[in-house]
């Protein structure tokens, strides 16, 4: 009997430990996920939500240890107080979603209720049920104590012999006592492997304060190694303010049994500030009264904090300053921030604004379309980078409206605010459009004005022209003509010339210019380019004794560019390079390459030089250099003209030169990589020669200039075989291709009657002359014209001054049958 009582003895006070040390690490585990649940509070980061579900589900696995260990306590203590911590974990999971929900504020409001009072009744029920499982282990030895003595007297007084069971009663005793320590060593053991594990810093300390516990994150936070503190007074340990501060938690804990809230700054000797946030507690069940703390390092946590609140800070200055009238809306579009700009954008106060609806300050048409940008944000939300945009009509208080730009995006997660609208005031962009739209009309109605211009002087300049120079070409025809009299012709011919060149280089600088020159790039071999133009020049350079001398072997390279245009540009300049040399000047002509995917076609001349002021004026329009005053002829628009050719070709041109030592003109043009492979070359045609046909052709000409058909008249006579039948107005000619069924329509477009487009609509749409060849003569030389008129159905197009030669070739390609 005496066996049995001391072995229940040992076994309840062994349950009682166990037991007590069970509800220490609830405690402790309840704590830490109060603790997470409070970091994901203020920093919403998912370590703490994750830290939080590990000590939950630890905690779990104790309830559950705790609700089947064979205690002395009450099982209703026991039941409520496992009831009480599933609600504690209840509401900690409840706070989380409130705070994904709703925000910090919520979470506040919600704290300050019921889970701060179940918190210390958790913590009260839970030292209750260990002090009531104290008492009973007690009664139970005391019993326990009572039977064994009874039993040992009777034992004692019924036979000396039984010595040898009492001497085993008590080595099985010491036996037990030995296990009973060696279980609290191992308790202790690991209680103690779980507080080294643990993030935060925890130490425990006996009444007198010696240190009995300290674990890593404690030396961690406060500087001191294990070895250094075990042993040690805690009141001297951490000097300072801190330590007064954990000393008076703890002796408020041993006195009042419940846990104190702890709040640290610390400063370890050489290391930064560590900020620790944690609660000092009783320890009950010990061999002596006992107390414990556990802090958490919020040093990285608080710094986030304090960023946070500069970044507010900075967020709140920019709305503030912001020149963009910013307003957030909650879930029904009623407003909840009013910025200044949106206080002189909508002429209404914040306190005024707050708390309206945010489509009283839109226009009634497009009050729709940002009620749907709203609906949108709610229902899925919207990144700020793709907030929609909405051009609207912003409405004032005051019942004015302006233009403005709106953009709706989704706040996530801040709180009451769900939207933020921000307006923009287009009303100065609304009027800089305006402008630039009427400033676009006017240019575009400048631009048609100069094409108009264009077109008629074109049509002005080269009617007569056309005169000048046909019946010029008709008179030196003439074989009866004396030689003065082809002297004479010869004078009006090149006079005439002059005038032409002058009118085709204005209006191509006109063309350049307005961007309406066409180009057609292609790959041109420099040296044939070169070889042609020097032959073409060749005769003026004989005239004013300048010698050529043309290195055509070095110019064995392609370039891009259009060759009539840079044929053009190289005849220019090897002309003025002739008119302006010296007697028995020279001339050469060579080219190189620049070696930056360029070649560089060089024509220099040993004529006067030019100053630096006179070479930065050179291609100038109209500018001559003072040249105007000597008997060389010019317009001064050549040189102008081949800067504005080249450069649309991708080119550069430029002069060097001395004064007294002749200048160098270059240009520049993309190297082509194409192999050039000469085409077959065409025999020149004799100028009026007759017609290879056999029948008189009959050719309408509808012309209401007598001058210009007495010319087409006299070339036809020439020719041969075609009777010119005339027509001076529109409608006339339409009569006449009806009734005559022509050969061939010559057309000039500008009739007094009808413009001639009409006519060759009209021509083209009638059965009966819709497959007479139409020829337009015109002294519109614009390639625009030209092209429309072709697409609308003209056989070919002559420009005033008609060349014979282009002329008696037209009349070959529509009128000669074949042999």
């Amino acid at each position: 009997l005496a066996i049995r009582d001391l072995s229940a003895l040992r076994h309840h006070e062994q349950d009682h430990r166990d037991f007590a040390a069970a509800v220490q690490e609830l405690n402790l585990l309840v704590t830490e996920a109060e603790g997470d649940v409070r970091g994901y509070h203020i920093t919403t980061d998912e370590q703490f939500r994750e830290d939080y579900l590990r000590s939950k589900q630890r905690a779990d696995d104790a309830l559950a240890v705790l609700g089947e260990h064979p205690t002395g306590g009450s099982d209703d203590s026991v039941s409520e107080l496992v009831r009480l911590t599933h609600r504690r974990f209840e509401l900690l999971d409840e706070a989380l979603d409130l705070r994904d929900e709703q925000g910090m504020d919520a979470v506040a409001e919600f704290i300050r209720g019921e889970p701060s009072t179940l918190t210390n009744q958790v913590r009260i029920l839970a030292d209750a049920v260990i002090e009531e499982s104290a008492a009973r282990a007690d009664t139970e030895a005391r019993s326990a104590d009572r039977r064994a003595a009874f039993a040992g007297g009777a034992v004692l007084a019924a036979s000396v012999a039984a010595f040898g069971l009492l001497l085993w009663i008590a080595l099985l005793n010491r036996r037990r006592a030995r296990q009973a320590r060696d279980a609290e060593a191992a308790l202790r053991h690991r209680f103690g492997a779980f507080a080294q594990a643990m993030p935060s810093a925890s130490f425990s300390v006996f009444a007198d304060y010696t240190i009995v516990d300290w674990n890593a994150a404690a030396t961690n936070a406060f500087g001191v190694d294990p070895a250094a503190a075990i042993g040690a007074d805690l009141r001297y340990l951490i000097p300072g303010d801190p330590g007064v501060r954990i000393v008076a938690a703890l002796d408020e804990a041993r006195s009042t049994g419940a846990a104190v809230d702890l709040e640290l700054v610390v400063r370890p000797e050489g290391g930064p500030q560590v900020d620790l946030e944690g609660v000092a507690f009783p320890i009950l069940g010990a061999e002596g009264p006992m107390m414990g703390a556990v802090l958490r390092d919020l040093t990285a946590l608080h710094e986030v904090q304090r960023a946070e609140e500069a970044t507010r800070g900075i967020m709140r200055l920019v709305v503030e300053t912001s020149v963009e009238a910013i307003i957030t809306v909650n879930r029904r579009g009623r407003i909840l921030l009013f910025n200044p700009a949106a206080e002189r954008y909508l002429r209404i106060p914040a306190t005024e604004a707050v708390g309206r609806d945010l489509l009283e300050f839109i226009a009634g048409g497009d009050r729709a379309a940002v009620r749907e940008a709203l609906a949108g944000v709610r229902r899925g939300g919207t990144a700020s980078s793709e907030a929609p945009q909405l051009r609207i009509r912003a409405r004032a208080f005051d019942g004015s409206e302006f233009p403005a730009e709106a953009n709706v995006a989704s706040l996530g997660d801040a709180g009451e605010a769900t939207a933020a609208v921000t307006l923009r005031d287009l009303s100065d962009q609304e009027r800089w459009e305006r402008s630039l739209t009427e400033a676009r009309l006017q240019a575009e109605a400048a631009n048609l004005a100069k094409s108009q211009f264009l077109s008629r002087m074109s049509h002005e300049l080269r009617t007569p022209m056309n005169v000048i120079l046909g019946y010029s070409q008709l008179l030196e025809l003439d074989e009866q003509a004396t030689q003065e009299q082809k002297d004479s012709v010869g004078h009006i011919h090149k006079a005439g010339r002059h005038l032409l060149a002058l009118i085709d280089e204005v209006l191509d600088l006109s063309r350049v210019e307005g961007g309406e020159l066409s180009l057609s790039l292609e790959p041109v071999l420099l040296a044939e380019l070169a070889n042609e133009s020097v032959a073409m020049i060749r005769p003026l350079a004989a005239a004013n004794q300048v010698r050529f001398e043309t290195d055509s072997d070095s110019c064995q390279y392609m370039v891009m560019a259009d060759k009539q245009r840079i044929k053009q540009v190289l005849i220019n300049l090897l002309s003025n390079a002739i008119k302006y040399n010296v007697p028995q000047g020279s001339v050469d002509l060579s080219c190189t390459h620049a070696g930056d995917g360029t070649v560089r076609l060089l024509v220099r001349d040993t004529g006067p030089g030019l100053s630096e002021a006179q070479q930065a004026r050179i291609f100038q329009p109209f500018e001559r250099l003072g040249a105007e005053f000597s008997p060389v002829p010019g317009t001064g628009l050549g040189l102008a003209l081949c800067k504005r050719l080249v450069e649309a070709m991708s080119g550069r041109i430029g002069v060097t030169s001395e004064v007294g030592r002749g200048s160098t003109f270059w240009v520049d043009l993309p190297e082509a990589e194409d192999t050039f492979e000469p085409g077959p070359q065409s025999a020149p045609r004799a100028v009026l020669s007759p017609l290879s046909r056999g029948s008189i052709a009959n050719v309408l000409y509808i012309e209401d200039n007598l001058s210009n058909f007495r010319v087409i008249e006299e070339v036809a006579r020439r020719i041969g075989n075609i009777r010119l039948i005339p027509a001076m107005q529109g409608g006339l000619g339409l009569d006449l291709a009806r009734e005559s069924q022509p050969d061939l329509v010559l057309l000039d477009l500008d009739l007094p009657d009808m413009p001639g487009t009409e006519v060759l609509q009209a021509l083209r749409g009638d059965p009966r002359t819709g497959s007479v060849p139409v020829v337009v003569i015109t002294a519109d030389a614009s390639a625009r014209q030209e092209e429309r008129l072709l697409d609308a159905g003209a056989a070919a197009y002559l420009t005033k001054p008609v060349d014979l030669s282009a002329l008696r070739a037209t009349f070959a390609r529509f009128l000669e049958e074949p042999a």
